[in-house]
């Protein structure tokens, strides 16, 4: 893989040569807050976009999206773990650069441990345990995309969205928003999640609110996302796709 600047001499991991197809912009996403203020972090876009060209299966679009969600769960932090008092903390709490919960993992066969960044003897975070925590996080993030589970009908999850949205980028980069906050059985006009015995309505017919972990908090969080993946999608050169009837406006949301 080409890119426009390297991450930097010094910067973590900052040796690695990805496979080859995609450019991505690394000035462009060098301008986003947090890789300003941790800019060794950038190094690791490479790094995932390596796996994912390497594994096959996501589209460019979807790569886009996948690097917009590392960002806004960890800010690519790979020793991240969620606030105690985050809905997450009943499942385990949320590990890592995707931010995967300990439940998560145990049903998906993901080593936690794998995903989270370890000194050396001497107290030290080499590059290669940056590259080695992080290449396994984003294979990590494939097994969430890829299950069959009971509601695809024996197709896994990523092609059923495809089949589903007719191949339209901004509707499955939205359900893959919300499957990361809600879980794959709840979407934006379909659901098969319960709670307390009760099927959950799809989150088009749920108001925004503001209590953290519901529903109708991810209204808000998707604004977040789709203010946020349009710098993801330039920097691979992608068009911005933006899906109708978000119910919290994108332009009102601040970067972070």
């Amino acid at each position: 893989m080409a890119t426009k600047k390297s991450a930097g001499s010094g910067s973590e991991g900052a040796g690695a040569t990805p496979a080859g197809g995609v450019t991505v912009d690394l000035d462009l996403l060098g301008q986003l807050p947090i890789f300003k203020r941790v800019p060794r972090r950038l190094a690791r876009v490479p790094m995932l976009l390596d796996v994912w060209q390497r594994d096959g299966r996501l589209t460019v679009d979807e790569m886009a999206v996948m690097l917009c969600v590392a960002y806004m769960e960890s800010g690519y932090n790979l020793n991240a773990v969620s606030d105690p008092s985050a809905p997450d903390h009943a499942v385990g709490d949320a590990w890592g650069l995707f931010q995967m919960t300990a439940q998560t993992c145990d049903g998906y066969g993901i080593d936690i441990n794998s995903l989270r960044l370890w000194p050396d003897g001497n107290g030290q975070y080499t590059p290669e345990a940056v590259e080695t925590a992080t290449r396994y996080s984003g294979a990590a993030a494939l097994k969430l995309l890829f299950p069959t589970l009971q509601f695809t009908g024996g197709q896994p999850y990523l092609p059923w969205l495809r089949a589903r949205y007719g191949n339209d980028p901004a509707n499955i980069a939205r359900q893959i928003f919300i499957g990361w906050s809600n879980g794959p059985a709840r979407g934006w006009d379909y659901s098969f999640a319960r709670s307390n015995g009760q099927l959950l309505p799809p989150l088009q017919d749920v108001a925004p609110n503001l209590r953290v972990g519901s529903g109708g908090w991810t209204h808000y969080q998707l604004a977040k996302r789709f203010r946020m993946v349009g710098y993801f999608q330039a920097a691979l050169g992608r068009p911005v796709a933006i899906p109708d009837g978000l119910k919290v406006d994108p332009a009102q949301e601040a970067l972070s």
